[in-house]
């Protein structure tokens, strides 16, 4: 009938047993437990980037390549296709076949630099490391620019067919820069980041 076709009120369910509080102490000893763990991590971490100078893989530097250096990878439709592969196949047994050589990207030290500050704001020392990270923007800034600013160190190709080239400036990672920059003059009391972020 055509009454059966038109939408009952809403009805609240209701909601199932609810499960069980874990005792308060149980509860504390799962915290402590959880941050200590994340602690643990963090260092792990933090040894693993600066062992390396914040160098790593990257899901769109295929292109940086030594078996790839030809004209026709970067050309239409092979740059694309490979950015894809290295977004989904880049694995490391690839990454070294191909002779990829690790990336150094603006926006993970800007990241990077961020947490320094953060970590000297919780009470760690960490202005060594903020003064490392500080040197490596001043020495992977953009070439060629007036004023500091950063980019990625691969080849970006889009499908409308625009290039930015390798180190071009962009709008993502000088915004991190700068603002890690900001916060590392203001924390450490640092000239050489307040003459980076200006």
């Amino acid at each position: 009938p055509l009454h059966s076709k038109i939408p009952k009120p809403y009805t609240r369910v209701k909601p199932a047993a609810r499960l069980q509080r874990p005792e308060m102490t149980s509860e504390i000893e799962q915290e402590s437990v959880s941050v200590e763990s994340l602690q643990q991590a963090r260092s792990e971490l933090q040894r693993w980037m600066e062992t390396r100078q914040f160098q790593g893989p990257d899901p769109f530097d295929l292109l940086n390549s030594q078996r790839l250096a030809g004209k026709w990878p970067h050309r239409f439709p092979f740059n694309l296709l490979l950015i894809q592969a290295g977004k989904r196949l880049g694995s490391l047994p690839l990454r070294q076949w191909l002779r990829v050589p690790a990336s150094v990207n603006a926006k993970t030290l800007g990241l990077a630099l961020s947490a320094y500050c953060d970590l000297n704001l919780c009470g760690e020392d960490s202005i060594a490391q903020a003064e490392s990270v500080i040197s490596l923007l001043t020495r992977w800034r953009s070439p060629g620019e007036e004023e500091f600013c950063w980019g990625y160190d691969w080849d970006y190709y889009s499908l409308r067919g625009s290039v930015i080239p390798a180190h071009f400036p962009n709008a993502v990672a000088p915004g991190f820069c700068a603002r890690a920059l900001r916060d590392a003059a203001l924390t450490f009391t640092s000239r050489e980041a307040e003459n980076l972020a200006v």
